[in-house]
């Protein structure tokens, strides 16, 4: 909470509803990801690559138990 009220370059986990255009995550699932904050608001950093075989394991085996 404080990150998210005083603001933070910082990665942290913020879990919000998808709109489907994060690293292919399907929209409508409640999903956290690494985000920076600034006034309040909460900002998803861009551009990450899952490219190696376990990150990408365990990205389908969350999505698919939220689905």
């Amino acid at each position: 909470m404080r990150d998210w009220t005083f603001g933070s370059d910082q990665w942290h986990s913020v879990a919000f509803k998808t709109d489907g255009s994060l690293y292919g995550v399907p929209e409508g699932l409640v999903f956290s990801f690494p985000c920076t904050s600034r006034d309040g608001n909460y900002f998803p950093v861009q551009g990450l690559k899952f490219n190696d075989e376990a990150s990408q394991e365990r990205m389908k085996k969350t999505i698919d138990e939220l689905l």
